[in-house]
């Protein structure tokens, strides 16, 4: 579905990327920005799973590194597969039902190269 929100750490790299992510929406369909403390470094895999279950919105997480790559094993199942976010970097993760109920499956994972180059077009 379309992105109704974007949740970002409240660190300032963070807050940044999901500012310039937020202004790529035409005005009229721009998500929502919400800061959270649930994505600081660190944080937890069953505390961003428990809120996420709650969610009936499409959410954009932004965090930090090694917890986005960390996150995305977790909530796909490829624990054995280490994939690194790097800075600016982006995946699409789906349910069928819920994260808590369903695994996810990963659509994309797009490094920032490719990303500058799509939001140039």
């Amino acid at each position: 579905g379309n992105i109704q929100r974007i949740t970002t750490s409240p660190y300032t790299r963070a807050v940044q990327t999901a500012e310039l992510f937020q202004e790529a929406f035409p005005e009229n369909m721009r998500p929502q920005l919400e800061v959270s403390d649930l994505l600081t470094p660190g944080c937890s895999f069953d505390t961003i799973k428990r809120w996420l279950n709650g969610e009936t919105d499409t959410v954009v997480l932004v965090g930090h590194e090694p917890d986005m790559s960390w996150l995305m094993q977790e909530f796909t199942g490829a624990q054995s597969q280490r994939t690194n976010f790097r800075k600016a970097g982006a995946c699409l993760i789906t349910f069928e039902d819920h994260p808590g109920n369903s695994e996810g499956i990963l659509r994309w994972f797009l490094s920032p190269s490719v990303l500058f180059k799509l939001g140039s077009q």
